[in-house]
């Protein structure tokens, strides 16, 4: 069981997830507008998000900017996040 008691800790995690979903995007979208979409989707979630998102207000929202685009990118963006659990 990981132990994220500490800020890093959390902030290594959430890194890792989101390295995770743009891998996904390049993987299904090629390189250059798999990165391109991927950062696209999380600069538009982190929009949509509130004030000091939980980690799951903030996932919901990169998923909401993703489907938003279309629903492969939703559903990469989602397939990204449940690699990491």
């Amino acid at each position: 069981v990981m132990q994220c008691d500490q800020i890093h800790n959390a902030g290594e995690v959430w890194s890792s997830i989101l390295w995770e979903v743009r891998t996904v995007m390049v993987d299904r979208l090629g390189f250059n507008v798999g990165n391109r979409d991927a950062l696209q989707v999380v600069t538009d979630g982190m929009k949509l998000s509130p004030l000091n998102p939980t980690f799951i207000q903030a996932r919901d929202a990169i998923i909401n900017a993703a489907a938003a685009i279309s629903p492969q990118h939703g559903r990469a963006v989602q397939d990204g996040f449940v690699r990491r659990g």
